[in-house]
């Protein structure tokens, strides 16, 4: 198996605000933005959230990033993990697989569900790590048991494989 949904999960943030519209939840952008100014770090990540999507806001990447890095470094996990995507991707910033993976370790050492699926791929993938399989599994494991249902699928695929690179079983070439 050569990708394992990696957008689908490595975009696996605290919450997007057009889910909780759906909900009818509605966000206030200016109390968000007045507690993140304050040092709240979960409304520094949510509004970061908010930039990134353009979600009542115009949409900036680089004010996404400045929201995410102020609530990281207080050691929010959610926002640790959309760090580490977005050097994942080179989204708004260079591609840096080693700063990637150092924000999504922060994040999945807190036992955040998404980020140890982040790990998990990485490991598999070999995104600036040595591809290691049973690495993989350990980090999908410890997100699957907390429930978190996508690395709960991804584990069932990877332990379901035939081979080492095809689902069929055989190497690509």
């Amino acid at each position: 198996m050569k990708h394992l949904l990696l957008m689908s999960f490595f975009f696996s943030m605290s919450f997007f605000p057009s889910e909780l519209k759906a909900q009818h939840v509605t966000i206030d952008v200016e109390t968000t933005k007045h507690l993140a100014e304050q040092g709240h770090a979960g409304a520094q990540n949510l509004l970061g959230i908010i930039y990134y999507h353009g979600d009542g806001v115009p949409q900036d990447i680089e004010q996404a990033l400045h929201w995410y890095e102020k609530a990281a470094k207080q050691g929010h996990a959610g926002a640790q993990n959309n760090i580490g995507a977005m050097y994942l991707y080179g989204d708004g910033v260079p591609e840096d697989y080693e700063k990637a993976f150092h924000w999504i370790r922060l994040s999945a050492s807190q036992n955040y569900p998404p980020a140890q699926n982040n790990m998990g791929a990485i490991y598999l993938e070999g995104l600036g790590v040595p591809q290691d399989r049973e690495e993989a599994i350990n980090w999908l494991a410890r997100s699957a048991r907390q429930g978190f249902s996508i690395a709960q699928e991804n584990l069932r695929r990877v332990l379901n494989e035939n081979g080492p690179d095809d689902e069929n079983g055989q190497d690509n070439p």
